[in-house]
């Protein structure tokens, strides 16, 4: 199956080791001088931890990762080689780095392994590495829709969609079904980029804790620097969202529908891509605010992802959650002696 050696290639591009050979002998050595056993595991239960050494460029993949299997699976796959890299610490430097590069390499390859293995096990449930938030049906049957299932190819595909999907921030990635998901990858790779940071947007740190909100961001940021290029592909792209904040009860995946609408009405009308950015801009002044308004902040965030939805769902703007929007930020500004910038109600009115 042509889409399980794509999957491996994925997960092979996103792992990056660490440490070279000479640094992971010399954490070895000062982990035999404290007497650890030759194994991977956490800090005082082995030599070193899989942490230590391999990263995972998604931010979203480096959470949901089972690393408890994985430590288990390089200590069985690899304790040879772990055994033989501690009896040669005060050998050999050569042989002792050889080793030591084989352990690297070694571990990268069961990541992999073992994490396509999860996805081609037996059975129609998924799994955290597919679709986040998600648990196996033996844990919670319920969750399921009565004939819900999944073949192998859909598990695969899921998978690679969430590998392929497009980090932004630390909490959250998203995938564009269609042309423009492989158009944007390019893009970022000529700006040396896997991922999008808050900065990369000029996002706040609020934006990044609701998904819609961020994703209408990302949209606004991509049509501001790919306009010409863009537009009839961005039209045409469903897509998912994958969403891990601090808070693992609210580990989702969202999907959205194709974005259409929402290109054609916000950002392609300039007025009404002015107004959108007024919004999402003077909100983002609020970061300055200090503790004793997070409460209030992210009631006003919470009614921007409810607006931020319809937008991208269907196109419209939900005149409520609006309101309240304007209403607490206005009595917030005021509370903290803040000017408020409401120049976006203005040009929502006109647009």
């Amino acid at each position: 199956m042509k889409e399980v050696d794509e999957l491996r290639e994925e997960l092979f591009s996103i792992l990056n080791i660490k440490v070279g050979p000479e640094e992971l002998a010399s954490i070895v050595k000062e982990a035999v001088k404290e007497g650890m056993p030759p194994r991977v595991g956490r800090k005082g239960k082995g030599l070193f931890s899989l942490k230590d050494v391999v990263s995972v460029d998604h931010p979203i993949l480096a959470k949901v990762m089972d690393y408890g299997n994985l430590t288990r699976e390089v200590n069985d796959r690899l304790g040879k080689k772990l055994s033989k890299l501690v009896n040669m610490v005060e050998g050999d430097p050569l042989s002792l780095l050889r080793i030591a590069k084989e352990v690297l390499d070694g571990i990268v390859e069961v990541v992999v392994d073992l994490t396509v293995q999860r996805t081609l096990e037996k059975g129609d449930d998924l799994r955290p590495t597919i679709v986040p938030g998600t648990v196996g049906r033996s844990e919670v049957e319920n969750l399921y829709l009565y004939g819900e299932s999944y073949t192998l190819l859909d598990k695969v595909r899921l998978a690679l969609n969430l590998v392929r999907s497009i980090g932004v921030g630390s909490n959250m990635a998203v995938y564009f079904e269609g042309p423009f998901q492989r158009y944007l990858r390019l893009r970022l790779a000529e700006l040396g980029k896997t991922n999008l940071e808050a900065k990369d947007l000029g996002a706040s740190r609020w934006e990044l804790q609701q998904p819609f909100v961020t994703l209408v961001r990302l949209l606004m940021w991509v049509h501001k620097n790919f306009r010409d290029e863009t537009v009839e592909m961005l039209k045409g792209s469903s897509g998912m969202i994958y969403f891990t904040p601090k808070d693992k009860e609210r580990y989702n995946t969202f999907t959205f529908p194709q974005l259409n609408a929402f290109v054609s009405r916000w950002l392609e009308n300039p007025e009404r891509e002015r107004a959108l950015k007024g919004l999402w801009n003077s909100l983002a002044g609020l970061s300055n605010v200090g503790r004793k308004a997070n409460e209030d902040v992210e009631l006003i965030y919470s009614e921007l992802e409810v607006l931020a939805r319809g937008l991208v769902d269907r196109g419209i703007l939900l005149w409520e959650p609006l309101r309240r929007i304007v209403d607490k930020y206005v009595g917030l500004c005021s509370r903290f002696n803040l000017k408020p910038s409401l120049r976006f109600v203005m040009w929502l009115e006109v647009a």
